[in-house]
């Protein structure tokens, strides 16, 4: 994948995903979703409406992204 995409392209890859999530991570705000409207749909009178959020296996959106250290490692694994 290096030989054929430049560290730009990849970043620009990278930053993509964290703003739309595409592959499992989507599924995972899908289904996320889904559970929370299952959840909120019968749900009792008096409990508070749950967020999709506390459904996510994949938590990365809190987590701050730093595209030139995960290329750096990238290449490095790859050596």
């Amino acid at each position: 994948m290096l030989a054929r995409m430049s560290s730009h392209r990849l970043t620009e890859w990278m930053a993509y995903a964290q703003v739309e999530p595409f592959g499992d991570e989507l599924m995972d705000v899908h289904f996320a979703t889904l559970e929370a409207l299952i959840r909120n749909a019968n749900r009792g009178q008096n409990e508070q409406a749950v967020e999709p959020e506390k459904f996510r296996l994949w938590n990365n959106k809190k987590h701050v992204f730093d595209p030139q250290e995960f290329f750096d490692r990238l290449k490095t694994a790859l050596k």
